[in-house]
């Protein structure tokens, strides 16, 4: 949703071609909440677009939870004028 007090910043900070059947993509995501009294917990979802052979290999919050074939969403608490920073890794193969 559209809220200024919180920031999502999403980059992709390793892309790695195993073989020709094989991709490693890993991404980082900041959180900020800039409200002054509220933790917020926010909703995170990915879209996992190259198709539907993939796995996490690696995530730094393992709560993460498949809502279609293509489609994971995690759930992170961020305390009032805090900050948090989920990161993970999926591998696609076909």
């Amino acid at each position: 949703g559209n809220a200024f007090d919180l920031v999502g910043e999403r980059k992709q900070s390793d892309y790695n071609q195993i073989s020709d059947k094989v991709v490693e993509e890993t991404y980082e995501i900041n959180l900020r909440n800039q409200k002054e009294k509220d933790a917020v917990t926010i909703r995170v979802v990915e879209h996992l677009s190259r198709g539907g052979n993939w796995e996490i290999i690696e995530a730094s919050d393992d709560g993460w939870k498949k809502t279609d074939s293509n489609t994971i969403e995690w759930n992170i608490p961020v305390p009032a004028q805090g900050e948090e920073t989920l990161t993970y890794t999926v591998r696609y193969t076909w």
